[in-house]
């Protein structure tokens, strides 16, 4: 789980561009609803920094995305209670690692 977690931050995190008003120690968590065949339904902030572009930033990364291929690959029993409905938490330092 925390594999493909990781894939999915780093996937979302290639179409991410911080604002230049984002500064190290904002944080936004992102909640994402998703289909077994990996379609992102609908996605949310549901904790933010106050940085109403910041956040922005990561909704316009998720939509970019549009698919999570890697979804379809796994198990009925790890999909269902782990991605259909999960959280990612995104760092404007997250990107200069």
């Amino acid at each position: 789980v925390g594999q493909y977690t990781a894939i999915i931050h780093d996937l979302i995190s290639q179409n991410w561009v911080i604002p230049p008003s984002a500064r190290n120690g904002m944080t936004a968590i992102v909640e994402l609803r998703t289909t077994p065949v990996g379609e992102i339904g609908n996605y949310r902030v549901i904790q933010g920094s106050g940085n109403s572009a910041f956040y922005q930033s990561v909704l316009q990364a998720v939509a970019s995305n549009g698919n999570l291929q890697e979804l379809r690959n796994l198990p009925h029993d790890i999909y269902e209670p782990n991605f259909r409905i999960f959280r990612l938490q995104f760092q404007p330092e997250d990107l200069l690692r």
